[in-house]
């Protein structure tokens, strides 16, 4: 199992100690004919992650370029974060990658922590879009945020990503842990949006993480599943 953690140049700069693994963070611009053209990124340690970026500049590609070049670089997935490109979840540009995805079988994450009913990443356009696209393999970032409830009939992963300490705050660990227990652990995977947090230090995140997991009533098994087995079945 990898371990892939997102990283940008700017963050990995501000951090007080370097990470334990070597990271590295490659934006890419779709260029003519599908082809990824690689920005550089200056004075960054070799290995860990390469990532295709959604902040790339300029106008935004036609989405049958983009998934030429998914298709033509063998990438494992996708992630649309609706809020960064100022398109809805459920647009006709973003409907062509889901189809895509669909037929393909690639996995397809969407950020999803909405702060309004008609918010670009709205819990309603996930369940409009799974509707629509009943084989996608789906991951919600973030559990949709305080929507969550909405995604609970969608056969949809949710990953932990920021939103773990917020339910906390707001349920209490025990009341996070019927809250994750309503999606079912096969569902659930471990994320954290590393180094961003609305309320951690980057250094304090997999601790926190970590202690509010271990205060739950999750099996061995069931850990194992939600820290990587669960990620494996879906990417193989």
């Amino acid at each position: 199992m990898r371990t892939y953690l997102a990283i940008t140049p700017k963050a990995l700069s501000q951090l007080s100690a370097p990470p334990p693994l070597p990271l590295v963070h490659m934006a890419y611009a779709v260029g003519q004919g599908g082809c990824l053209t690689r920005c550089a990124a200056a004075n960054l340690p070799h290995g860990g992650l390469m990532g295709l970026s959604d902040r790339c500049s300029g106008s935004i590609p036609r989405a049958d370029a983009l998934c030429r070049a998914i298709d033509d670089h063998a990438l494992d997935g996708i992630k649309l974060h609706p809020n960064n490109s100022g398109l809805a979840l459920d647009s006709d540009y973003n409907c062509a990658i889901f189809a895509f995805a669909q037929e393909r079988r690639i996995p397809v994450a969407v950020h999803s922590y909405p702060n309004a009913e008609d918010d670009l990443s709205a819990a309603k356009r996930i369940v409009k879009t799974a509707e629509r696209y009943p084989d996608l393999k789906l991951i919600v970032s973030h559990m949709g945020a305080f929507q969550w409830e909405r995604l609970l009939p969608l056969a949809c992963y949710v990953d932990l990503s920021t939103i773990l300490p917020d339910y906390v705050r707001r349920y209490g660990v025990e009341g996070t842990n019927a809250l994750l227990r309503k999606f079912g652990p096969r569902r659930l995977l471990f994320a954290t949006d590393f180094p961003a947090s609305r309320s951690l230090r980057p250094e304090e995140i997999y601790t926190v993480y970590c202690g509010i997991l271990d205060q739950m009533d999750f099996t061995p098994e069931e850990a194992a599943g939600i820290a990587y087995k669960n990620a494996v079945g879906l990417l193989g």
